[in-house]
């Protein structure tokens, strides 16, 4: 039986040990709870399995996806190898297209150096000059005469990118001019022997020519060449502007360079572009040259390439071009001695037979001329005036009446008026100018009267060499010079016209 003393006892030891009870407790409680939810009465036991099953899945997909990428870096290597392949395949593919181009680099110059289109000595051979004749008697006076053959080519300069041909034309006499008296045929003498060292025989009024800038022409052809601007021909057989290209570069493939310093204008396109052209002409067979021009200033140059057209594009620059110039050939026909008799006259046909579109003239060939044309020079472009020439009109008026005609360019803007206008001239008569260049639209030769000034030198004998080589009697008149203007005395005028009529040239 307990006492009181033991339940006391006992209670005092309770209270003694209460924390370790209350650990003990703890501890107890922990244990159920794990018990509970993760020994064998765990309720989530499934959930862990699911969990396993989830992670298994998600292993299986990231060794697919690793499995996918190593076929994917496969791919990528095999078509990184099929790409270097197809890259040596190009790298081989432009190795042949450089090989190809290099031979047909080779093959075009082959072509350039041999080609028969640019065989001059065959084409010249049959080129034929029918409306020049020569005074054979004359023509004694030079040593080694070539009067009646075909000019003689050589080949000079001969490389893979050029050709210069040289064109040696015959010497040739003309007639002098008449003058007035012997004063002012000495005064023509000493002007010419500034310019040309030509032998001028006074007893015979002949002027031979056999210096050699009048008698060699020059065609230069260049391969895969380039200019830096627009390229200039220059009288004295060269050319120039090369340099080196600009960015703006303009491709031809036969380019003909026609450009010269005054080659907008109607009188010097005749001696120089024109005659340039006449020069090639026979020696361009196909239709693929493009040729190079200055734009014109005078309208009836436009009329000029029209016509050409026929035979070559005609590409017309202005003064601001500044594009570079490249072309895979390049004809220069820069040298050219224009005043040789055989080039105005081949010039005069194809123009006459261009504008009349025929080879028969005798429609617009009058049989009969009775005309007297004065030329007049109103609003010019250079200053160059006759200060009395309303005194020198009434003058002309009085004598040949209603046959005196004042010409101006703008009264015929129709090219085959203007053909029968002056194709039905007796007689032309005025200052020195480019409108004298009409004559060479003329079929019945008038005579021509020059006023001109002794000090143009350079001017002195232009309008001698028209007239002559395209079968003109031509007549030389000194005036009284005043600055860059001139007067003409009526008497000097009326003694020069009385020498003119005495066979009754102008009588009818």
């Amino acid at each position: 039986m307990r006492t009181e003393n033991d339940s006391s006892t006992s209670f005092q030891l309770i209270k003694n040990h209460k924390f370790l009870i209350f650990v003990f407790f703890s501890i107890l409680c922990f244990v159920l709870f794990w018990i509970t939810n993760y020994g064998v009465f765990s309720k989530k036991k499934p959930n862990l399995e699911k969990e396993l099953a989830q992670e298994k899945e998600e292993k299986q997909v990231l060794l697919k996806q690793i499995k996918e990428s190593e076929d994917e870096i496969k791919k990528i290597k095999q078509s990184n190898q099929d790409l270097e392949e197809k890259i040596k395949e190009l790298e081989d593919e432009i190795k042949k297209i450089k090989q190809k181009n290099q031979d047909l680099e080779e093959k075009k110059r082959e072509i350039f150096l041999t080609n028969p289109d640019f065989e001059f000595d065959t084409l010249f051979s049959q080129y034929q000059n029918p409306y020049v004749t020569y005074d054979e008697r004359d023509l004694k006076f030079f040593e080694e005469p070539n009067h009646g053959k075909q000019p003689k080519i050589t080949k000079e300069n001969i490389s893979d990118t050029q050709i210069d041909y040289y064109i040696h034309y015959d010497p040739f006499v003309l007639d002098a001019p008449h003058f007035l008296d012997e004063s002012s045929f000495n005064t023509f003498i000493s002007i010419e022997k500034k310019r040309y060292n030509q032998v001028i025989d006074k007893e015979k009024g002949k002027v031979y020519f056999n210096y050699s800038d009048i008698m060699l022409g020059k065609i230069s052809f260049l391969y895969d060449f380039s200019f830096s601007k627009a390229p200039l021909c220059k009288q004295s057989i060269r050319l120039s502007n090369y340099g080196k290209p600009t960015e703006n570069i303009k491709h031809f493939d036969k380019l003909v360079v026609a450009n010269t310093e005054w080659a907008d204008e109607f009188q010097h396109w005749i001696d120089h572009v024109g005659c340039f052209l006449m020069q090639i002409r026979p020696f361009i067979k196909d239709k693929g040259w493009t040729i190079f021009v200055k734009k014109p200033r005078d309208e009836i140059i436009y009329k000029f390439y029209d016509f050409i057209k026929k035979d070559f594009n005609v590409e017309i620059i202005d003064e601001t071009y500044s594009d570079s110039i490249h072309a895979d050939y390049f004809l220069f026909p820069c040298g050219i001695p224009s005043e040789h008799p055989r080039k105005l006259p081949e010039l005069k046909q194809f123009l006459l037979k261009s504008i009349l579109e025929t080879d028969n003239f005798d429609e617009y060939r009058d049989p009969d001329p009775q005309k007297i044309v004065y030329i007049s020079r109103v609003n010019n472009h250079n200053g160059r005036n006759l200060l009395n020439q309303e005194e020198v009109i009434n003058y002309l008026e009085k004598r040949f009446k209603d046959r005196l005609v004042i010409f101006s360019h703008k009264d015929y803007p129709d090219l085959k008026d203007l053909v029968k206008f002056f194709s039905s001239a007796k007689l032309t008569i005025g200052l020195h100018g480019g409108a004298f260049y009409n004559i060479i639209f003329s079929l019945s030769n008038p005579m021509m009267i020059e006023f001109h000034q002794p000090r143009y030198v350079s001017t002195n004998g232009a309008t001698f060499w028209l007239a002559h080589t395209t079968g003109c009697e031509y007549w030389k008149v000194f005036g009284n010079s005043q600055g860059n203007n001139m007067t003409i005395d009526l008497e000097t005028l009326e003694t020069v016209l009385n020498d003119a009529l005495q066979e009754n040239y102008l009588s009818k």
